[in-house]
């Protein structure tokens, strides 16, 4: 029996705080993750990448060949740059993961043709710091050898032109495969060297979350906790509990549900590293705090604070749907992480309508939702004295909403009531993930609730009702008021031949894009969930001011990009023909502009 097969639930448990979102923690690093695992004598947490049987067969093809090579393993920080290199080498070498963390650069040696030893050099990456000679000259690779490099985007392409010059082809060329988001391509450098980049920041941060989560949450450590005398009143138990289906072996909904606003959040165009996705999952679980306390620094427990709560008989308190929005914690450790400074822009538990609120403080009507709550979290929200009620009143029905929202049946399933994004500042939520869906397996044409938001928009005026075509206006002047009468282009949403349409689907990073098309040109603008809220409710004839603030600007500068790809421009003999958007009578009137017009 290995030490990580007698490895206790304490020690995993300790192994699965020190990743959680501490002050300074750099513990989801993945040299701090191997070494954690010996101190802690627990398996490491492994997720699975696509990347890595390609990285591994890239490297056996080079030494196939016998051809020198670099492999550049690119990405963001905290990507799974140096855990991808850690893999294949030990898919090489089947060597102890300790030598991986002793030697700065591991190397395998495998065979290459007719027998010849062909060496894979392993850089775990290219630091800031002072290079070694090999990583210096990083393009002369010798015979019968292969570099593995992790290093981020920019950082490569810095020392690429670095060695040869600024106006490097290479870097030239590996720069615009990934601005066009290609996950893997090979090169070739000005000496003849092949080089093959992948990037590794090429994922589905929703899915490789569900697979962080069903990586922790699924561990055979946690059948351990059951041996334990505190297990019945252990809330760490209880809240892996509400996440996880131990019969069924997969997630339950409301993790499925925070997987999904992640996925909103990278329809934003944010991305999330792998490191980040760690730390959430880790405080799903261990976050804890009390309504009627102010928040301290240490926002997660460990299962010594469980036993102490068990045998003085008091209350730890952990409200598993409030950790999954990063409630827990202070705002100076929201900040550290992309993801819990994204969370509160939603809203969830801010709003909600009154037959919700009904619902969650009326004890008649309470039953259905406590129990899809789970009674550990449900006697925290509902079984509390009457001075603790009325005194935490408001900050105990945010509670009751967030867990509304995380547990509470959507009408497709069945229910016919109410919307849970209705408990959000995202109140056409609901619309935009099945708009997700749908895109997945083909493109559409826009809805007409869109194209009528973005013609409110772009011409400033409620009455523009078309949703058969976008309105491209101007008001005239120079102004920047999104205000506009005078019709530039107009784009129609359906075309009979099929050659100009607006339309919805998805660009090659798999992010939700509005495609305008006209005459042979193509304009692409990313639609964020914000400005998909932003132009629903703009439909609907109404937007919040915090709404509003934000996605003005990004519509304006959406409307200035149609104008600019589609409108024209006025020049030498050329006359532009206007005309005014529909009048109150019916009637149009076209303004026709001309150089001898503009003099």
């Amino acid at each position: 029996m290995t030490d990580q097969e007698s490895s206790t639930a304490e020690q995993w448990i300790d192994y699965l705080y020190s990743l959680g979102p501490t002050s300074g923690n750099d513990n989801a690093y993945d040299e701090s993750l191997t070494r954690g695992m010996f101190a802690e004598a627990v398996n490491p947490i492994e997720i699975a990448c696509s990347f890595d049987q390609a990285v591994l067969q890239k490297v056996k093809d080079c030494a196939s060949s016998g051809q020198p090579a670099l492999i550049l393993l690119t990405g963001m920080a905290g990507d799974g740059k140096t855990r991808t290199a850690r893999v294949v080498w030990n898919a090489l070498t089947q060597a102890s993961l300790s030598l991986w963390n002793d030697r700065s650069h591991p190397k395998a040696d495998i065979s290459g043709p007719d027998g010849v030893r062909y060496e894979v050099v392993f850089y775990k990456d290219l630091s800031a710091n002072k290079l070694s000679d090999e990583q210096e000259n990083l393009l002369s690779v010798p015979a019968n050898t292969c570099r593995v490099l992790a290093c981020n985007h920019g950082r490569i392409l810095d020392r690429i032109r670095a060695l040869e010059g600024s106006d490097s082809a290479l870097a030239r060329e590996i720069e615009q495969a990934l601005f066009e988001k290609v996950d893997q391509k090979d090169f070739v450098s000005a000496t003849g060297l092949k080089v093959c980049v992948f990037d590794l920041s090429m994922y589905d941060p929703a899915q490789k979350f569900e697979d962080v989560l069903t990586a922790i949450l699924g561990r055979a450590d946690w059948q351990k906790c059951f041996q334990c005398p505190h297990c019945s009143k252990c809330v760490i138990v209880h809240n892996r509990n509400a996440l996880w289906d131990d019969d069924k072996k997969e997630l339950k909904t409301p993790a499925k549900r925070q997987a999904e606003l992640i996925r909103l959040i990278g329809c934003a165009g944010i991305h999330l590293p792998i490191r980040d996705l760690l730390i959430v999952a880790a405080n799903d679980v261990l976050g804890a705090h009390s309504p009627n306390s102010p928040r301290k620094k240490r926002r997660l427990i460990k299962c010594l604070d469980v036993q102490k709560a068990c045998s003085s008989n008091s209350v730890l308190e952990s409200y598993v749907y409030a950790n999954l929005l990063g409630g827990n914690l202070q705002e100076t450790d929201r900040r550290k992480n992309l993801i819990f400074r994204e969370f509160p822009r939603f809203g969830i538990g801010c709003y909600a309508p009154r037959g919700a609120d009904e619902i969650l403080c009326n004890p008649t009507l309470w039953t259905d939702i406590r129990n899809l709550v789970g009674g550990p979290t449900a006697k925290f929200l509902w079984d509390r004295n009457h001075d603790f009620q009325s005194k935490l009143a408001g900050e105990l029905l945010t509670l009751r909403r967030q867990a509304m929202f995380f547990t509470y049946s959507d009408p497709d399933d069945g229910n016919a009531g109410l919307d849970r994004w209705q408990l959000t500042a995202f109140s056409f939520g609901g619309r935009y993930v099945r708009l997700l869906s749908g895109l997945a397996s083909h493109a559409s044409p826009a809805s007409p609730d869109l194209t009528k938001g973005m013609n409110r928009v772009f011409t400033g005026q409620f009455s523009a009702n078309s949703s058969g075509a976008v309105l491209v206006t101007t008001s005239g002047t120079n102004s920047k008021s999104m205000q506009g009468e005078l019709l530039r282009c107009e784009l129609p949403v359906r075309s009979t031949r099929n050659k100009d349409t607006v339309t919805v689907g998805l660009n090659r990073a798999g992010l939700p894009v509005i495609f305008f098309k006209n005459s042979g040109d193509t304009l692409e603008a990313v639609l964020t969930p914000h400005l998909f809220e932003f132009f629903m409710r703009a439909a609907e004839g109404y937007v919040p001011d915090s709404l509003s603030k934000e996605c003005h600007s990004q519509a304006f500068q959406l409307k200035f990009r149609l104008i600019e790809k589609f409108a024209g421009e006025l020049g030498e003999d050329y006359e532009m023909y206007l005309s005014t958007l529909d009048m109150s009578s019916g009637n149009k009137k076209e303004i026709v502009v001309s150089m001898s017009d503009a003099n």
